[in-house]
């Protein structure tokens, strides 16, 4: 198949380089000049185990190309992959804005039907929003999928290669099933779902591992309290099948933004259709709010603390103060 990756930042120039690999001709597209300068060199811009070495083999096969223009070569591709940045603003929310410009462009540049795939970390809602802004083209018919990206720095290759899993979310099934076919020769579990659900499974698994590291770190303030190990605690944890052992090692907690965008994701999201809702003083007093619920508000703002102290402050006078004046609990 012919495809084409809008973005050659982390997530976009791996999954060109991997679907090169797997046999499919790959076109990489990015506004930066002298990216893709050293890409046409086989140059990555950042390290990764085994990526450059994939690169310079794909490239010398003519299976992988490069390019500053869309314009270019979107019409002699049938995937249009979506792998531009959406980096948190100031409230904390992903910046959506290179993805919707993307989409005005795939619909001002199209002539003919194409598959739209979104690897982006976007919110719920956001591919529908995509598939909305292609509509006004009346040349072309559009198809849109989540197909969110898992993937591990430092270990992205293998990741790629060896995923635990593939989510496809569509609301075409022809198209779903086109998608997860590019990735036939990966042994992965095939997850066919909706585009919200699978939206969703990102932020969903973004934030679970998130809380883990929370949950772990607390494990370790309460470890100094009582003068228990907590390296055996997590290790005894670890052990039952249904917790295992990965993101329980207690330390300075999370970092970059992807937990981030993830437990905060968990708010109100009004413009992205979630239903999710915030905690008010009366539903935690009478626990129809479980408290486990405020992990996603604690994460949110530090990785590591005391939940306690938190759900107390939000209880006091003041913390009610602040509810009923703003209609939510505040981060601190």
């Amino acid at each position: 198949m012919k495809i084409t990756i809008i973005g050659t930042g982390y997530v976009g120039l791996v999954t060109g380089v991997g679907l090169a690999e797997l046999g499919h001709t790959v076109y990489c597209v990015d506004t930066i000049k002298e990216k893709i300068d050293f890409l046409q060199k086989g140059q990555a811009p950042f390290y990764e185990p085994d990526l450059e070495k994939l690169l310079k083999k794909n490239i010398k096969s003519k299976r992988l190309r490069f390019s500053l223009s869309l314009a270019e070569v979107i019409n002699s591709t049938e995937f249009l992959f979506i792998c531009v940045g959406t980096p948190p603003q100031a409230d904390g929310s992903a910046d959506l804005s290179y993805v919707y410009t993307v989409a005005e462009q795939i619909k001002n540049l199209a002539r003919s039907s194409k598959i739209v795939v979104v690897k982006s970390t976007v919110p719920v809602g956001t591919n529908a929003k995509i598939e909305t802004i292609l509509a006004k083209n009346k040349k072309a018919k559009f198809s849109v999928v989540s197909c969110p990206e898992f993937l591990r720095e430092g270990r992205a290759i293998y990741d790629f290669f060896h995923s635990d899993r593939l989510v496809v979310g569509s609301i075409n099934q022809k198209s779903a099933d086109a998608v997860a076919g590019l990735f036939k020769k990966v042994k992965a579990q095939k997850v066919i779902t909706t585009r919200e659900t699978a939206e969703l499974i990102k932020y969903a698994s973004n934030a679970f591992l998130a809380t883990k590291i929370s949950f772990i770190n607390e494990i370790a303030n309460l470890c100094d309290k009582v003068g228990a190990n907590v390296s055996e605690v997590a290790l005894g944890m670890g052990l039952d099948k249904r917790i295992n052992p990965y993101f329980l090692k207690a330390g300075i907690g999370y970092g970059g933004a992807a937990y981030a965008k993830g437990v905060r994701f968990l708010k109100v999201k009004k413009d992205a259709g979630s239903t999710a809702y915030e905690p008010t003083a009366e539903s935690v007093k009478n626990g129809s709010y479980p408290i486990s619920r405020f992990l996603y508000m604690y994460t949110c703002s530090r990785p590591t603390g005391a939940i306690k102290d938190y759900i107390d402050w939000v209880l006091s006078e003041e913390g009610q103060k602040i509810v009923n004046d703003v209609g939510y609990f505040p981060i601190r």
